[in-house]
């Protein structure tokens, strides 16, 4: 009858060479991320002096009026958009509303285009709040 053995010390050393392999590789994954990190750093520390720069000036106030920036908001979708979503792709494009209530403001705001047929109305679900969503005519407005 045969007797297996194993030699512990074999079994350690291979284990020692695949965990210092391991370690190897992981630090040059973190190596490369540090350089990836200190690269950002430095791109943005050039770029705050411009920004600190461009912020002091003053801007000037948006020429359209609301509801004309509401509808070109929702003319860059097909899809119903809730007031909160509306007020957030407003936000994207640098347009803030002042005032203590601003979705009140774009309630009233959208609600009037939808009076004015500019937009529809409609709810994704029973109970949910009314969404908008720009019709032919508040296309064809746009236009103009």
């Amino acid at each position: 009858m045969a007797y297996l053995y194993r030699n512990p010390y074999q079994q350690a050393l291979i284990n020692a060479q695949q965990e210092i392999e391991a370690l190897r590789q992981q630090q040059q994954a973190v190596a490369q991320q540090h350089q990836a990190i200190v690269a950002r750093i430095q791109q943005l520390e050039q770029t705050i002096p411009y920004l600190q720069a461009a912020s002091a000036q003053p801007v000037a106030p948006i020429s359209d009026p609301l509801p004309s920036v509401c509808l070109q908001v929702l003319g860059q979708s097909f899809n119903f958009m809730s007031v909160p979503e509306v007020r957030d792709r407003l936000k994207d494009i640098g347009v803030y509303i002042n005032g203590k209530n601003p979705l009140g403001i774009l309630h009233t705001t959208l609600g009037r285009l939808a009076q004015a047929q500019y937009v529809e109305t409609g709810n994704p679900f029973p109970g949910a709040p009314i969404h908008y969503r720009i019709t032919t005519a508040g296309r064809l407005a746009l236009q103009r």
